[in-house]
């Protein structure tokens, strides 16, 4: 269970609508309904009625609330001795908790203890952690905090010796404006970049494995679709720069020429970054919620089957193919990118842009980005686990 589980329920307690509720949130629709769903589950019982009209709560979800509250109040006041500590400069926090509150409500909290610790030591104390669950097969992981990133990577990494696909379609559309995450990254250019690229770079070890014949990497945004950057302010922090599109533009910019590090870097590691354009999902139906209406969208089922040919044809391979299939011989091996990988229209066929990336590449820009994002994620790991950290591991006999 998870502390931002309790937020949600509070939240739509209080607001009776999925959609306000979300909105709130600051995340989306069906995800927060996963966010909910996953909390009855840990409760083992419903706490939402659903149907038509404003939401209501079950019995139990209605004497869940007032514990919820309890908690949430309890966290609070937890918060605020912690800030008197860190006032009368207190150089160590203990905190001691079991372990299934050590990977959840905690992990959570201490994301928003940072600006509190202040530089202080943090000791946590916990008994052994047993093997992870999968984060995003739960919902419990959230796509737009590196931090989450990096422990999916981890749990994968402890659980897996190869990567064969590596598949990428994480994003957020902010019709809402600039927000900023708990790592003070903007969520929309953390799904559509900086998340994926941190996971990339996590799991290249296991896509290099060579038990992993044909290594490959589908990301879906905008391969081909690369503009100009604002190099002073790559993440648009100004808030005369940021927009929806120049966090798009700057996204799926960044995006190509990191992966064409990456592919330069790694001979046998195929790469597609496809542009599949405006899909039948239901962040498109969000998009029509605030009034933007994009003509002819690929159904999901043909996004779908198109996302499965990327991944698996010799078509767009550096070495064989995954699923075995005579699409290399009829349609030819698709050319690469002077950066070595695969932009793909909506159609599946290769599209240049190397009017915008050759002077880029001339330019020494890639290098630049790569540094500027290392920072991030250096920056946005640290923040949620400092490395002023100690973590002290017991074990009962």
């Amino acid at each position: 269970m998870q502390l931002k589980w309790l937020e949600d329920f509070i939240v739509l307690a209080q607001e009776r609508s999925f959609t306000r509720a979300a909105e709130l949130r600051h995340v989306t629709h069906p995800a927060f309904g996963r966010r909910i769903r996953a909390l009855e589950a840990w409760a083992g019982t419903p706490l939402v009625e659903r149907g038509g009209g404003p939401v209501t709560l079950t019995p139990a979800g209605l004497s869940f609330l007032e514990t919820a509250g309890q908690l949430a109040r309890n966290l609070a006041q937890s918060h605020e001795e912690l800030q008197s500590l860190a006032g009368r400069q207190a150089r160590t926090v203990t905190l001691a908790t079991g372990r299934t509150l050590a990977r959840t409500v905690v992990a959570d909290w201490l994301v928003r203890l940072q600006p509190v610790l202040q530089g202080g030591e943090l000791c946590i104390r916990t008994r052994a952690l047993a093997e992870t669950v999968v984060l995003l097969e739960r919902g419990e992981a959230d796509f737009s905090l590196l931090s989450e990133v990096d422990k999916i990577a981890r749990a994968v990494g402890e659980k897996e010796t190869k990567v064969d696909v590596l598949y990428m379609s994480a994003g957020f559309l902010p019709f809402e404006g600039r927000f900023d995450t708990a790592e003070g990254l903007e969520p929309s250019m953390t799904t559509r970049y900086y998340s994926r690229q941190l996971l990339l770079e996590k799991l290249l070890p296991l896509l290099s494995s060579q038990d992993a014949p044909s290594p490959r990497v589908v990301s879906v945004l905008a391969g081909g679709q690369e503009a100009p950057l604002d190099e002073a302010d790559l993440d648009l922090r100004d808030k005369s720069s940021w927009s929806f599109w120049n966090a798009s533009v700057h996204s799926a910019t960044m995006h190509t020429l990191s992966l064409e590090r990456v592919a330069r870097e790694n001979p046998r590691l195929s790469i597609v970054h496809w542009f599949p354009g405006p899909v039948s999902t239901p962040g498109l139906t969000r998009a029509a919620n605030f009034g933007m209406k994009l003509p002819d969208p690929m159904s999901a089922v043909e996004s779908g089957q198109r996302g499965v040919f990327h991944a698996t044809s010799d078509r767009y391979a550096r070495h064989g193919s995954l699923v075995p299939s005579v699409s290399g011989e009829l349609l030819g091996v698709a050319k690469t990118t002077a950066g070595g990988i695969w932009l793909l229209d909506p159609r599946g066929e290769v599209t240049d842009n190397e009017k915008v990336l050759a002077e880029m590449r001339k330019d020494g820009l890639p290098d630049r980005v790569w540094e500027f994002t290392r920072g991030i994620f250096a920056s946005a790991i640290t923040t949620t686990t400092p490395a002023t950290a100690t973590t002290a591991t017991t074990t009962t006999a």
